[in-house]
């Protein structure tokens, strides 16, 4: 069991961490990180591969120094949290690690905590986090389902990892906490997408300042109304809904997106569903 001293000082050290890692590799504070390219620009090779389980580290010989390994199997944003957690390993210098779809009872270390933490802080930075609610005029505290949805969208992760996130900073109390993660992930897409898609959801509105947006064919990707796709052999139109446009990623490859009303345009990068192979090659056109 660890302590809450020793917990509160792994949080600082894995905070301390993310500002180190994001001034580094080219980030600003508040940015959204893509957490392929950052173990690109860090020299960490990520391989999907087809085993059930969440991710692995290893540290190899000459040549390679080290992987990630995370599974092809397991939902898309849990793939990148499992990354960015992989990645804590890396850069602690834990040397081989095997992180498993459950953990035993109690077994949360020191050590899994703190790489927990830093993917956390990494992918939810505290300023980025508060800017997206502010520049909504949404209150923390106030914050609906949706609204916690579609921010945690911007930044890559899922809605109950972006709920905990808040929960575990203390930007939202305990019952607020409680009160979100009773809202079911499929409830939330159907309401916004008015059918139960069967699919991960991306939902991004006319804040969204991602620079690149990752995602898998079968899955969808709601932007507002006034987006155009440059590439529409990969990503098409799906719907209109009372939030925008909804699109279905159909075939691997790179595709530009923009806005005709304001100055914004970032690269969605598709994979095929359950893409096994090198991370570097995983939006290559089939």
């Amino acid at each position: 069991m660890i302590s809450n001293v020793n917990r509160a000082q792994l949080a600082k050290e894995a905070l301390t961490a993310s500002s180190k890692l994001r001034k580094r590799y080219g980030y600003d504070l508040s940015a959204p990180v893509n957490i392929f390219d950052l173990c690109d620009m860090a020299g960490v090779p990520v391989r999907f591969v087809d085993i059930n389980m969440e991710g692995m580290y290893v540290q190899l010989g000459e040549g390679v120094r080290s992987m990630i390994f995370v599974s092809a199997l397991r939902p898309f944003h849990r793939k990148i949290y499992t990354c960015a957690h992989e990645f804590g390993h890396h850069y602690f210098g834990h040397g081989f690690s095997v992180d498993q779809i459950t953990s035993s009872p109690g077994g949360y270390s020191e050590e899994e905590f703190l790489v927990d933490t830093l993917a956390s802080f990494l992918l939810l930075p505290p300023i980025g986090l508060k800017a997206a609610f502010a520049k909504r005029n949404i209150e923390i505290n106030k914050a609906t389902a949706i609204d916690c949805f579609m921010i945690a969208s911007c930044f890559g992760v899922g809605y109950s990892t972006m709920i905990n996130h808040l929960a575990f900073n203390a930007h939202i109390g305990e019952l607020q906490a409680s009160r979100l993660l009773r809202q079911s992930l499929k409830a939330i897409k159907s309401s916004i997408a008015g059918e139960d898609l069967g699919a991960t959801l991306f939902a991004f509105d006319r804040h969204a300042a991602n620079r690149t947006i990752d995602m898998e064919t079968t899955g969808f990707i709601l932007f507002p109304t006034d987006v155009e796709i440059e590439e529409t052999a990969n990503l098409v139109f799906y719907k209109h809904v009372p939030l925008g446009n909804l699109y279905k990623a159909i075939q691997s490859g790179i595709t530009r997106v923009y806005s005709t009303t304001k100055d914004w345009s970032c690269f969605v990068r598709i994979q095929q569903f359950k893409y096994v192979g090198l991370g570097k090659f995983r939006h290559l056109s089939a």
